[in-house]
């Protein structure tokens, strides 16, 4: 029996993503285990609102997101210190997405599975976590500190304007 899209966005969400008890009905906890205590991951990149689309209703959620060491946590409030859960950036690639007509004006970006070597660019991934920022420049600046933590254990981000080899 071949997988269906929702088994592969499981897999991927059990692998990469993982969050506390959901207070939504029906959506499933992705937790494998405990989170990692934020604060051992050493000082905070990044921290911003991003919102989050969900995975089961597809509607946008305001969450406050602080860069740690690899990690991605995201909160409900900036105040709260315990994470409603958080991204493993491990194995993950990040890719700013053009808005199409249907979301003229939206700054969006993809978290999906695929090491720093695939640098291919697949428009929405159904294993995506899809974010949004507020502005281009914000957006721009989370893509370019997610994609720093990502490619650090490669000897450093590649540069913007390159292009993978054919």
């Amino acid at each position: 029996m071949l997988p269906t899209a929702s088994s592969k966005r499981r897999t991927f969400a059990a692998r990469y993503f993982a969050r506390s008890k959901s207070l939504v009905m029906g959506e499933q906890s992705r937790s494998p285990g405990q989170p990692p205590c934020p604060r051992r991951l050493g000082p905070v990149l990044k921290a911003g609102w991003l919102k989050k689309q969900r995975s089961i209703m597809k509607n946008w959620q305001q969450r406050w997101f602080v860069l740690r060491g690899d990690q991605l946590f995201y909160y409900k409030d900036k105040d709260e210190s315990k994470p409603q859960g958080f991204i493993s950036l491990q194995g993950t690639q990040v890719t700013e997405l053009l808005p199409g007509p249907e979301d003229p004006g939206k700054h969006l970006f993809e978290i999906s599975p695929g090491g720093a070597g695939e640098r291919e660019k697949v428009p929405a991934n159904p294993e995506a976590l899809l974010l949004m920022a507020s502005s281009q420049r914000d957006m721009e600046d989370w893509v370019q500190a997610i994609r720093r933590v990502i490619w650090a254990p490669f000897g450093g981000a590649p540069s913007p304007t390159a292009e993978p080899a054919s």
